[in-house]
């Protein structure tokens, strides 16, 4: 009796090999308006671009860069969002990523030394004896972790994708570089959807979470329902409130419980006693949480 099994040649290893060799180093998700030379000249060669407006790439100048059409998927060793303009440590960090193993790199231009390594930032991060506000940092990630990542970042709220890599990640690193000059654009979801779908990718991601990286993305869901409810206050939408409590109510009780804690003088638990008629002291409690919101943003 034969079996189906072909052996495996030579040239199989050779071609697999060098199709591993070809994949880019780097694929840059591309926003922003600006001159993107700076960027291109700080890119390894055979990176990959893949632009979310039309922009154009001069053969002659980058021979080995790719330019894909927006929506393509990644294929690069490292994966990043890129927002023009670049800065003026855009060839050093890029230059780096090809030396690099950790499956995610954080990266903002911070005090210390420019170009200093964090090797230990995440658990750090994790045990909440560094503050992680997801808008202050960039991050590239390995093309596994991009995979795993992926489906939460297409869904989670633009100011809290970073969550599911820094959740999700076995390894990480902190480089002190700031390769963009542009800046992130506000988000304009509307903030209970937003909660909403935070509780939706806890519940879904927390039965693969170990204890730490549990109480870690409790804790960061809990302050972002606690914002909601906040915002909702300063609109005075009691329906929108009133709809909030009743999803966290069926969705987490848990989670509703601790921001019922949590909040500024139990804002939350006034609210509901009132039928979600903000009263002075709940709009006072709510003004102090935005306002933290908005300095740590």
């Amino acid at each position: 009796m034969k079996f189906g099994f072909r052996r495996k040649k030579q040239n199989d290893s050779v071609n697999a090999s060098t199709d591993e060799k070809r994949r880019p180093p780097v694929s840059v998700f591309l926003t922003g308006s600006g001159d993107p030379n700076a960027l291109f000249s700080a890119l390894p060669a055979g990176s990959e671009i893949i632009a979310a407006q039309n922009i154009e790439l001069n053969n002659e100048q980058y021979p080995s860069l790719l330019l894909r059409e927006a929506g393509s998927r990644a294929q690069g060793d490292y994966v990043l969002r890129a927002s023009l303009p670049a800065a003026g440590d855009a060839a050093e960090f890029f230059a780096s990523l090809p030396e690099r193993s950790e499956e995610l790199i954080l990266f903002s231009k911070g005090q210390g030394e420019r170009g200093a390594e964090d090797s230990g930032i995440l658990e750090r991060i994790l045990r909440r004896e560094k503050k992680f506000h997801p808008s202050r940092f960039g991050y590239a990630l390995s093309a596994d972790l991009y995979a795993r990542s992926l489906p939460y970042i297409e869904t989670l709220p633009q100011e809290s994708a970073a969550l599911a890599p820094l959740l999700l990640a076995k390894s990480a690193v902190f480089l002190n570089y700031s390769p963009f000059d542009g800046h992130r654009q506000e988000s304009e979801t509307d903030v209970k959807i937003c909660a909403e779908t935070l509780v939706h990718f806890f519940n879904e991601l927390k039965p693969r979470l170990d204890s730490l990286r549990y109480r870690f993305a409790f804790n960061y869901v809990c302050g972002k329902i606690i914002a909601a409810y906040a915002a909702l206050v300063h609109k005075s939408d009691r329906e929108q409130l009133r709809a909030l409590d009743e999803f966290l109510k069926r969705e987490n009780l848990a989670l509703r419980v601790a921001a019922d804690e949590r909040s500024p003088l139990a804002f939350i638990r006034s609210l509901r006693k009132k039928d979600f008629a903000p009263t002075l002291p709940a709009r006072a409690a709510a003004a102090a949480v935005l306002f933290r919101e908005k300095k740590e943003c």
